[in-house]
């Protein structure tokens, strides 16, 4: 387990007194009283919250304080009570879920904005994972939001809020597509400005849209270039509103402009070629950043 950013939410001072954190200092107990109780960091306090980074440092303070962390952030929480408890997490900006949205090469559950469970004195919970929940029109922009854990037992309630700033884990300045008339159909092209996956490798791209114009498509009529050069590619997912695929030899993190185009389009695009708005995923070894894009 990774000790890093962390911060108060408070200690045990006897059987029957409950936890305080930073944000509200004050605790409840059985007998209904609110007392004070010492400060100490989260990792130290009774529901220890330690954030699952990789940079690993190990500084005192508040869970997710300082600098915003790239997409997703991870943090475990574990209960070093000596009593059951219930474990609620919401968020007012994230989806949080424990499986990471990149697993062997495909996209899994993003999760809500509600996470519960129950943990016995001594267990935890893992790498509860937050992601970004908004579609962009571009997605260079950091998304803020309040994390609040609250836990409760026979004899303990703990309320405590932590605020965190995530940026997205693949940077993408705009994107726009359009569609043009070919000889074996409409084809359809994206253009995404300045991709940067912070140094990770880019494993996949997934289209959807609205109608279903995805339905005659294959791996021969979708080409996929970055910074110029073509990249290979083959078809992960398919379905007729839906597209997914794979870079063969995944692209090392870096920026560029990166066109994709898919041909072999069905007859659902009509007459006025229009298809608009197509929904983008690029999963990255860190995580999947959402863009939406326009039709020029």
């Amino acid at each position: 387990m990774k000790w890093t950013r962390r911060a108060a939410l408070g200690t045990m001072l006897s059987a029957t007194t409950v936890l305080g954190h930073q944000t509200i200092a004050t605790t409840q107990t059985d007998l209904e009283r609110e007392v004070t109780v010492e400060i100490v960091s989260d990792a130290e306090a009774a529901l220890g919250l330690t954030e699952d980074s990789e940079d690993g440092l190990h500084t005192n303070g508040e869970l997710f304080e300082g600098e915003p962390r790239t997409a997703p952030a991870r943090f475990d929480v574990v209960n070093q009570l000596t009593e059951l408890i219930d474990v609620t997490v919401t968020t007012d900006q994230f989806l949080v879920t424990t499986e990471p949205a990149h697993r062997h090469g495909r996209t899994v559950d993003m999760g809500s904005d509600r996470y519960e469970q129950q943990l016995e004195p001594g267990a935890a919970i893992e790498s509860l994972t937050l992601h970004p929940s908004a579609v962009q029109s571009g997605a260079s922009n950091t998304e803020s939001g309040l994390i609040d854990i609250e836990a409760e037992g026979p004899r303990t309630s703990i309320d405590a809020t932590r605020t965190l700033t995530l940026e997205p884990a693949i940077s993408i300045d705009g994107t726009r597509h359009e569609l043009a008339r070919q000889d074996d159909g409409p084809t359809i092209s994206i253009e995404l400005d300045r991709v940067d996956t912070r140094g990770h490798h880019l494993e996949r791209i997934a289209l959807a849209a609205d109608d279903p114009v995805f339905a005659g498509a294959t791996t021969d009529d979708i080409s996929v270039s970055i910074a110029g050069a073509a990249v290979p590619v083959r078809v992960a997912r398919h379905s007729p509103t839906s597209l997914a695929v794979a870079l063969t030899e995944p692209r090392s993190g870096g920026s560029g402009d990166t066109t994709i185009e898919v041909g072999g389009l069905a007859g659902g695009v009509g007459n006025g070629l229009a298809v608009d708005p197509i929904q983008l995923s690029l999963t990255s070894t860190m995580g999947v950043t959402t863009v939406q894009s326009s039709q020029k």
